[in-house]
């Protein structure tokens, strides 16, 4: 699908409107922060100058975003949605979408229905922007005619379609994609005749479809919520199985290994599931969330909490302590979160009221992974006058860039002039 400017896009202003861009490191902020931050969940400072976020894309009619991710580089977001932006998705289904930060082109990638998209919201774009891998029953290239579920990856510019496997017949999930074009995945089918078996375990594959590679054996471990470092180095996963004698009571336990399937290591030891591995470009970080007390009097309420670990098991830090379920939406699940490529800043969405700045939103927060600092992304400064008389900083699914300065998230409210207040919206923000 070739790329299509939409003249009821909301393109108010580009990130680069808000903050110089650096080629190689996209945002980059201009002003000089306001106020304090409190550090592990502490008391943190409002701030009175600040950079006010700016809208990126804008339905013209009301939206239901699944996902949003920016790039590392700032260059894309790609989200999903039931919009009709272009006049391709008339039944308003649950699709794939591109956007150009830089011009405010919009395509839309994937044409299917609900019932063959099937989970789309496991999708990941590179650092660079120009491409995005999922998995999908739809037969978006002729080579799917049993419709079952395949890795496919397109082109972020043009919306060209690749199948990259072919299923014999079993499960695919959590496809992941690295800079130097490796993707790996979770299947139950026997991809390559080492698992007659049919358990859950991780492959890799060329983004053109050469060099199918099983990478584990599992028998019991049910991996899920892969997190491929861009730079294509480790892999890091949550699995049950007790593989290394080292899960005796058989929680979910976050693990990481190298992209060969070799030194596979535990990184977690809790009595409660430790879940949703997120992992820096160089794979030396990772950030996850348990209901564990990982350290003594850390957690005593047992709410989900933020914490980063070093993949080489040297040390783990808690971010935040937090009654309100610190990483979770309302309804008591881990909510979304991130860390930036550096892996120096965790990005997340929380209820609670971290810096004495939140009242009633779902919002979103940011901590230095040395625990040295939180605070809320949407405060005094940083959003219009009346919205921060409301008290409303309602917004979720936060995506951060490489550096950690640049910050894509999706709310209702009305953060700039001219936008629809009631519709689904996508926002940039600077970090600060």
């Amino acid at each position: 699908m070739k790329p299509l400017d939409y003249a009821k896009i909301s393109l108010l202003a580009s990130a680069l409107a808000l903050a110089a861009c650096d080629s190689s490191n996209g945002f980059i902020a201009d002003t000089v922060p306001g106020g304090g931050a409190g550090g592990g969940g502490g008391a943190g400072g409002g701030g009175a100058a600040g950079i006010i976020p700016s809208l990126q894309y804008g339905p013209a009619q009301q939206s239901g975003f699944g996902d949003i991710r920016i790039s590392g580089d700032a260059s894309r977001i790609v989200f999903i949605d039931d919009s009709d932006p272009r006049a391709e998705n008339p039944n308003e289904e649950f699709q794939l979408f591109s956007f150009n930060v830089g011009t405010g082109e919009v395509i839309q990638i994937t044409d299917g229905s609900a019932t063959a998209v099937s989970a789309l919201d496991e999708f990941d774009l590179n650092d660079s922007g120009d491409a995005v891998v999922w998995v999908s029953s739809s037969d978006f290239t002729g080579d799917n005619p049993n419709n079952r579920d395949n890795v496919f990856i397109a082109s972020t510019d043009t919306g060209d379609i690749t199948q990259v496997t072919d299923n014999p017949g079993g499960t695919f999930t959590d496809p992941q994609v690295s800079g130097n074009g490796i993707i790996v995945f979770t299947s139950s089918a026997d991809l390559t005749g080492g698992n007659a078996a049919n358990d859950e375990q991780v492959f890799s594959i060329n983004d053109d479809g050469s060099n199918l590679t099983q990478l584990t054996t599992f028998t019991t471990m049910s991996p899920t919520n892969l997190a491929f470092a861009d730079g294509g180095s480790k892999i890091a996963f949550d699995g049950a199985g007790d593989p290394l004698g080292t899960n005796v009571d058989g929680s979910r336990e976050i693990f990481v290994m190298d992209v060969d399937g070799g030194n596979l290591a535990q990184l977690t030891d809790t009595a409660a599931d430790s879940l949703l591995p997120k992992i820096s470009d160089d794979g030396s970080l990772i950030a996850f969330t348990t209901q564990a007390e990982i350290f003594a009097a850390g957690n005593p309420d047992g709410n989900y909490e933020m914490y980063v670990a070093q993949s080489d098991g040297s040390a783990i830090v808690q971010i935040t302590n937090n009654a309100e379920n610190s990483g979770t939406f309302v309804d008591g699940t881990p909510g979304a979160f991130n860390v930036s490529g550096d892996g120096s800043i965790l990005i997340f969405d929380s209820r609670g009221d971290l810096t004495g700045l939140n009242r009633f939103s779902t919002t979103i927060f940011w901590a230095a992974t040395d625990g040295s600092a939180t605070q809320q992304l949407l405060r005094e400064g940083t959003v219009p006058d009346a919205t921060y008389a409301n008290e409303n900083f309602d917004a979720d699914t936060p995506s951060i860039t490489n550096n950690g300065l640049g910050v894509a998230f999706e709310s209702t409210v009305n953060y700039t002039e001219g936008a629809v207040p009631t519709f689904q919206k996508i926002y940039t923000a600077i970090r600060q």
